[in-house]
Formats: structure tokens, sequence, C-alpha cells
């Protein structure tokens, strides 16, 4: 079975997501949107408090992006005190920004927290619905949880919005594979293997652009 073409966007995810699943979980999404609803009315009283910082907004975000990045570097390193100091410095500056709760997230996984750690994805995803690394991780902690049908319905969702990432396409394999369902998760395989080696290491957008 082929899944790569030269579309991308959603004929490309409609297509990928209908060959390989012809039907859905009717009630894994109604639990999963019920759970979405939950999260959004959170971060609804969260956003409903927050007002943003004097000064240049610029000069802020800047400061914002440097705490997460470090927070990054020192979780890689297996130093996750020193990330959460991080978080906490950058939710200072915006306490309802996904990316904070998603990188809550990371640390509740390293920490073994799993169900905390779903409860920050699905804040983060409620706080933006096409954050794909925040799916993919709800996704994984759904079926660490032992939840393998919501975890089945969320990825489905990340591969939608972004059909050419391999790590998405990897862990619905091993959803897939864990309900059973064997034809579909080598399909998932297949098509990771096949996105992998045109997948960047880092996103194009994230490369500055140089004028001479």
């Amino acid at each position: 079975m082929k899944f790569l073409s030269d579309n991308n966007g959603d004929d490309l995810a409609g297509l990928m997501i209908s060959l390989i699943f012809p039907l859905d979980s009717i009630h894994a999404a109604s639990l999963a949107a019920s759970r979405i609803e939950h999260a959004l009315s959170e971060a609804a009283s969260s956003l409903s408090s927050f007002s943003p910082r004097p000064g240049p907004q610029k000069a802020w975000m800047i400061q914002f992006k440097i705490w997460l990045l470090l927070a990054d570097v020192y979780l890689a390193i297996e130093q996750p005190n020193e990330a959460i100091n991080c978080i906490q410095e950058a939710s200072l500056i915006n306490p309802v920004s996904h990316q904070v709760m998603y990188m809550r997230g990371l640390i509740h996984i390293y920490q073994q927290q799993w169900a905390d750690a779903k409860q920050c994805f699905l804040n983060a995803v409620s706080a933006n619905p096409y954050h794909t690394d925040a799916l993919r991780a709800l996704g994984e902690a759904h079926l660490t949880l032992g939840e393998p049908r919501l975890a089945e319905k969320t990825l489905k969702d990340a591969a939608r919005i972004d059909p050419n990432c391999p790590k998405i396409w990897f862990l619905l394999g091993r959803v897939m594979e864990s309900i059973g369902d064997y034809t579909a998760s080598a399909d998932c395989m297949a098509t990771a293997l096949q996105l992998e080696p045109s997948c960047p290491v880092l996103p194009f957008t994230s490369i500055a652009l140089v004028f001479d």
C-alpha cells in the first residue's frame, strides 16, 4: 500500500487515515471530546486572570523562548529540577502558553507521573489544538495509561494535522498493535519508515532567514 504523494495537507492526511482506518471509535471520540472540554474550561479560567508583562513584548517573548529552550536542555541532560525552575520562569512571563503546559507534561513523563502528564498535554491541546507535539505526547500518555482507543483518536488527529511526521505514525503503529490490529500497525510502521529519510531534524521554520 502506498501512502506518500507529492501533495500535503488535509487531502493527503485524510487519504492516509481512511486507507488505514476505515472506522473510528465513536465512544473514544466522545470521551476524548468531553475530556478536552474539561481542559478547555481550566485553560479559560487561567486565561481570564492573565495580563501581559509591562514593557516591550518582543523582549519578554525572547526571554520566554530562552527559558523553554533551557528547560529542554536540562531535561535532556537529566536535570529535572533545573528544568522545572526554567519552566517556572517561563510561566511567569506567559502562564497560559501551550508550550509551558507541554514542557510540564514532559517533566511529568520523566518522573513517570503519566496521569499528571496527560492532564498537562490535554491543557496544551486545549490551548492550541494544532500543536502536534502535544497531541503525540497525549497519545503516548493514553497508551501508557491503558487507553488505546483514546490514543488512537488523538494520534489520528495529529496525523491529519501533520501527515509527514514519522514519530506520529510510529506511535500510532504501536497503538494499533496494542489493540490487535496488526495490519493497520504494519501500515503505520511502513509509513513511518517511508517518511523518516525526508523528515528534517528541526522544522525549516526554525532556521533564521539571512539576507545579504
